[in-house]
């Protein structure tokens, strides 16, 4: 730690005459904390859940990739999906610009 420069000297000080005082201990808490560590604990059920429980979450969650992926990826359209679907955009397109009358191309084009 870096030592405090002049400047903080007052400060120190002010703190120093006015701290609180620390608390006494607690009775018996040398004697509660030598117990805790001198008593083993055991570690019994906690890890064999976890083995348990991870084994099965691993395979759902694989199963559950596959299974969406499949339900995600649209099938890629047949050569008769793509002809009927050209067809049909391309008697749609040539109905809308030959229904107009040439009066109303002219007056479009005009404005």
């Amino acid at each position: 730690m870096s030592p405090f420069s002049d400047d903080d000297q007052d400060l120190v000080e002010f703190l120093r005459e006015h701290r609180s005082p620390s608390p006494p201990p607690a009775v018996g808490l040398e004697n509660a904390v030598m117990r805790a560590i001198a008593t083993p604990k055991v570690q019994s059920s906690p890890r064999r859940w976890n083995r348990w429980i991870a084994a099965p979450a691993i395979a759902a969650s694989l199963i559950t990739a596959v299974l969406s992926y499949r339900a995600l990826v649209p099938p890629q359209p047949s050569a008769g999906d793509v002809a009927t679907l050209e067809a049909f955009i391309e008697t749609n397109w040539n109905n809308t610009v030959s229904n107009r009358s040439d009066t109303e191309l002219i007056s479009i084009n005009d404005e």
